[in-house]
């Protein structure tokens, strides 16, 4: 498209609304023509770098003629994808730059400095399939600022910073898996934190001067879908996160290039993902998921309430998970429709005591629930179990320690964190995922009535 109108018009139609609702955005991508006549002008704002400078500018959002908020950053990519078919870096249109002496300063001492030979990659090949080599002088090679390094406490320091938890105001909770022909529907529900959370974290402990970050984008070679036949391919977002003193990372996102939203929800899977490197957000890689109703939109009717550990309160307490594989969440109650009693899993509920017992390693944990099946019926899958009374003990045990659990929970609530952390500490443990039995459950509970009862006096 050769005007800013009709990539105004394209957008109308994409996303509702009046083209003039959009022509600000558009004009502004091709303002650059002023700079230079032909579509080199580009170089300066059709990247991945100017779609953010375009957020920086317009806002998040804009709300169009029908009162619809539309984020920019989608008006952005629309654009040059328009133009260019695909989404570049600043870094893709740099490198097509022939170095010249001018670019990097006049040395009255060296009329010749001598040139390196840097091998750079095309925008979505390796560098031996046609690449190049572009003669740059040595101090061209490297932009990394000088900035001092942190002391080794300090960085002890920050690094502990990063890996709180995020506050439970940032969780969002996003349905990964679903329930087929159940009634009601359930899903299978996991926290997570929008980049924004991330971002303010990083500004908040280093200034927004103290740390950068920096994308590359992909397109990969189309091939067929499993899951349609259809023929597709991946947009492969690199971000790397630096913090200047400390270190850098990076790490990659992915999502199907027929997404309208692919390199948006690639690029902060990608940058998710290298903070986690950094510390930030890791502990949310501990969640396995919890079961949940749904609505009729497929939403969750309630959410979780999320483990001392992965709140800040609890894990400046000293509550840590215990391998990526425990349980993190507690049942949710509310919002099933039983007026706020737990809901049963026992045989009456679904008339089938194996799928009952299979339920329950969602409700009690991993480590119980396999401590249970070991000590009663030393077998570690519950389909093995065939004589039907080993089952039905097997299922009073899980469901004695769900509501153990419960009661646990409760207690904990009345006495705060920092009793609950001292009382697990008494017995060896760090959280509740670490029982794998009903007597450590009940001395847990009992110290913990006992403390909530001590606090009332």
């Amino acid at each position: 498209m050769a005007h800013p109108l009709k990539h105004a018009e394209s957008s109308a139609r994409k996303f509702g609304g009046k083209a003039e609702d959009y022509l600000p955005i558009h004009n502004w991508f091709d303002e650059s023509k002023a700079f230079f006549p032909d579509f080199r002008h580009r170089a300066l704002r059709h990247h991945a770098e100017g779609i953010f400078l375009a957020e920086k500018l317009f806002g998040v959002t804009v709300v169009n003629s029908d009162r619809k908020e539309i984020p920019v950053r989608y008006v952005g990519e629309q654009h040059v994808r328009e133009d260019l078919g695909r989404i570049p870096t600043a870094q893709d249109w740099l490198l097509q730059i022939k170095p010249q002496r001018w670019m990097y300063g006049h040395h009255l001492d060296d009329e010749n400095p001598p040139m390196k030979e840097v091998t750079h990659a095309p925008p979505n090949g390796p560098a031996h399939e046609n690449g190049g080599t572009t003669s740059v002088p040595p101090e061209a090679t490297s932009v990394a600022p000088m900035v001092a390094q942190f002391s080794r406490e300090r960085v002890k320091e920050l690094v502990a910073a990063l890996e709180v938890p995020f506050d439970a105001s940032q969780i969002e909770w996003r349905v990964t898996n679903t329930t087929k022909n159940g009634q009601p529907p359930r899903g299978q529900v996991v926290p997570y934190a929008d980049q924004r959370a991330y971002t303010d974290r990083l500004n908040a402990l280093f200034t927004p001067a103290g740390w950068t970050r920096k994308y590359t984008i992909h397109t990969s070679s189309n091939f067929e879908r499993s899951r349609d036949q259809k023929i597709v391919a991946k947009v492969v977002v690199t971000c790397e996160v630096t913090v200047f003193g400390l270190g850098s990372h990076s790490a990659t996102g992915e999502e199907w290039a027929d997404d309208d939203n692919a390199v948006t929800a690639a690029e902060a899977q990608s940058f998710k993902r290298a903070c986690a490197c950094l510390g930030l957000g890791r502990y949310l890689y501990y969640f396995i998921g919890t079961w949940v109703d749904l609505d009729e939109r497929k939403r969750p009717k309630s959410v979780p309430q999320l483990a001392g550990w992965a709140t800040p309160a609890g894990w400046l307490e000293g509550l840590r998970p215990r391998g990526a594989h425990e349980r993190p969440l507690e049942q949710a109650t509310a919002g099933n429709g039983n007026n706020g009693q737990h809901k049963s899993h026992g045989p009456g509920a679904g008339g089938d005591p194996l799928r009952a017992i299979e339920r329950m390693e969602q409700v009690v944990g991993k480590r119980m629930y396999r401590g249970l099946l070991k000590s009663l019926a030393r077998v570690w899958n519950p389909k093995d179990i065939q004589d039907p009374g080993t089952q039905e003990r097997v299922l009073a045990h899980l469901q004695a320690g769900e509501r153990g659990l419960r009661r646990a929970e409760s207690a904990r609530e009345k006495v705060g964190l920092a009793a609950f952390a001292r009382i697990l500490r008494s017995l060896r443990l760090s959280s509740l995922d670490q029982v794998e039995n009903l007597k450590a459950l009940q001395e847990i509970v009992v110290a913990l009535e006992e403390a909530a009862s001590r606090a009332k006096k």
